[in-house]
């Protein structure tokens, strides 16, 4: 299973070319003027191949507890940047942003907080998997059950633990499952960055 991890791995760097690509298209002559949306959009672009770059790098050192939270980091990406089309105008969400201000105490259209469970249950249909993800993943973030499960091992009466820097207690499948989840929570945002491209470049035509 670990050349399958690899292969996986290797898919997912893969990623960073889509993401310079669009980052390409936004800013390049032709894709009318540069506005704040943009600068919201660079961000999340930034953010999203550094998470990358980070969780790629920590599963091959085999240290999954680092690996974990930066997957729902990426999901922080995709939900922030989904927030941003939630609102009546983009433009002041990001300023409200660059003053300082929470993104859950901003307000949507409807008047709506733009908490993260808010967010998630506006998202498209399709996408209602993130939903579980986002849960799961939370656990990761704040010590909790998910820390414990992965610093020992039970087996009837018997508890294994040990204090290490490498996974010792975590399954492959778990690691596998991790970087599927990442490249598919990474192709959903670069989804929804390529409509915010493609509806700039609109624009100026």
């Amino acid at each position: 299973m670990k050349e399958e991890i690899e292969k996986a791995l290797v898919i997912l760097e893969s990623a960073r070319n889509v993401h310079m690509e669009l980052g390409k298209r936004m800013l390049e002559p032709g894709a009318s003027y540069f506005c704040k949306m943009d600068f919201f959009a660079l961000a999340v672009f930034n953010r999203s191949v550094c998470l990358i770059k980070g969780f790629v790098h920590m599963i091959r050192l085999e240290n999954f507890i680092c690996a974990a939270p930066l997957l729902r980091l990426q999901i922080d990406n995709l939900l922030r940047f989904h927030a941003a089309t939630m609102v009546r105008d983009p433009n002041d969400f990001v300023d409200a942003i660059l003053q300082g201000a929470q993104i859950d105490r901003i307000k949507d259209a409807n008047g709506k907080p733009l908490k993260d469970s808010y967010i998630l249950s506006q998202l498209p249909t399709k996408y209602k998997e993130l939903r579980n993800l986002y849960k799961v993943t939370s656990g990761y973030v704040h010590l909790s059950k998910e820390h414990i499960r992965s610093a020992m091992t039970v087996k009837g009466s018997k508890v294994t633990g040990r204090i290490s820097d490498t996974d010792q207690f975590v399954d492959d499948k778990d690691k596998l499952d991790a970087v599927t989840a990442m490249a598919n929570v990474t192709r959903v945002l670069l989804e929804m960055l390529a409509g915010w491209v493609n509806y700039k470049r609109s624009l100026g035509t």
